[in-house]
């Protein structure tokens, strides 16, 4: 009843896989959309740090993808979840709403913990851009993943 999200992404082979990683069996969950679910920062262990920084734990089988580097589904999370935290606090409001996003991958994520750093820069016609780029600290803070984000104010509905 309600669209969450529209995502596009481009892939490459960055090589062959290690030998006996077999294609994995599609084992779907049965999730039922509601208030009682937890954010997915939550889900993927996320938190925002006394510095004001978000990030992820030290990398973990419920996250890793089969190669054993962060999933790109907890990059994504953590990174919009910071974007838009940064976002809120610069235009003093929640209610943004995200308008595009651009996520590009650098480098596999292998240890953690994984930091954000968000840099709020100013858009024209009321909107707000932020660069957030994921940095791996448990690799000598190698950068992971880098990405932007445009949010703009909501309508006010009356």
């Amino acid at each position: 009843d309600r669209v969450i999200a529209l995502t596009e992404g481009q892939g490459i082979s960055i090589g062959t896989p290690p030998e006996g990683l077999e294609k994995m069996p599609v084992d779907p969950i049965d999730v039922v959309d509601g208030p009682g679910l937890p954010p997915l920062w939550q889900v993927f262990g996320g938190h925002k740090r006394s510095s004001g920084h978000w990030s992820l734990p030290e990398l973990a089988v419920q996250v890793a993808s089969p190669d054993a580097a962060l999933h790109i589904g907890p990059q994504f999370v953590i990174l919009e979840t910071a974007a838009a935290d940064a976002a809120a606090r610069a235009a003093e409001t929640d209610t943004l709403q995200g308008l595009s996003s651009h996520v590009m991958f650098l480098a596999r994520g292998k240890t953690g913990p994984f930091r954000v750093d968000t840099r709020v820069l100013p858009g024209a016609g009321g909107t707000i851009a932020v660069r957030a780029t994921l940095y791996d600290e448990g690799a000598g803070g190698k950068a992971v993943t880098a990405s932007s984000y445009v949010f703009g104010r909501m309508e006010e509905t009356r």
